[in-house]
């Protein structure tokens, strides 16, 4: 409630949509609201005094069932803690209202942190895979160069055989010319 309040109020803008009401229904949802936080903050209060008032009670009965006699802490000045549990009860709600503040500035700030980090993440990624593509590619060059290697000593003696057949046949024709 007290985010969609400090968001009709125009502190905060979250949620564009709701500053860009009219007017009129703008104080409607302000109103309606601020009761409803208000009520949510009197429930708390209450809460806090049966909370106070449950305490007294099991004090109560733990000391007569220790056998302590009816002798309860029925001190005068009980009521301060009760007062105050309550005023706090009261007052937390109105006090996280103003959380939507900070909580603002966290989202935008998040955001352009998250779109840091995936930024890093996809440049890390683009360098592990331009490494993998070049690794593949050398990796490819190497193997065609180590499977033309078994074949190179049988061409490369072919060849060898050939030029010196190639020179003989050159020697004998030149010989048959003279």
């Amino acid at each position: 409630m007290g985010l969609f309040l400090m968001e009709s109020l125009r502190i905060t803008r979250l949620f564009p949509v709701i500053g860009a009401l009219p007017d009129k229904t703008r104080v409607r949802m302000i109103w309606i609201t601020f009761s409803l936080l208000f009520s949510l903050a009197c429930v708390e209060a209450g809460l806090a005094y049966m909370r106070e008032v449950l305490l007294q009670d099991e004090l109560a009965t733990s000391a007569l069932l220790r056998g302590d006699g009816v002798q309860v802490l029925s001190g005068q000045f009980l009521w301060i803690t009760t007062a105050a549990q309550m005023g706090m009860g009261f007052i937390l709600p109105f006090a996280l209202t103003f959380v939507a503040i900070p909580l603002e500035t966290f989202v935008h700030s998040l955001r352009t942190l998250v779109g840091l980090i995936v930024m890093g993440l996809l440049r890390m990624l683009s360098v592990v895979l331009r490494l993998i593509a070049n690794t593949c590619r050398y990796l490819g060059t190497l193997t065609q160069q180590i499977y033309d290697l078994p074949l190179f000593i049988p061409l490369w003696l072919e060849e060898r055989h050939n030029e010196s057949g190639s020179r003989s046949g050159n020697a004998n024709a030149q010989e048959l010319r003279s």
